[in-house]
């Protein structure tokens, strides 16, 4: 049995990058941030304020002996 020859043809990266971009401008912000990783869904999103870096105490950190005072 011959196979079908694909009538579509896969979008080009610039197409996909193109699509993409209309698609991300009709959401919201609260949309963007679930989507960019700032929660699971949108509950977690609501309750978190503001993503910050952590923060580590300077003495946990190794450095050499001659920046010391």
């Amino acid at each position: 049995m011959a196979r079908r020859k694909r009538v579509r043809r896969d979008p080009a990266p610039a197409e996909i990058q193109r699509m993409c971009a209309e698609i991300r401008k009709s959401w919201n912000e609260m949309t963007h941030r679930v989507r960019a990783g700032y929660g699971k869904n949108y509950e977690a999103v609501a309750k978190q304020e503001a993503w910050s870096p952590p923060m580590i105490a300077s003495s946990d950190l190794e450095y050499p002996v001659e920046w010391s005072n």
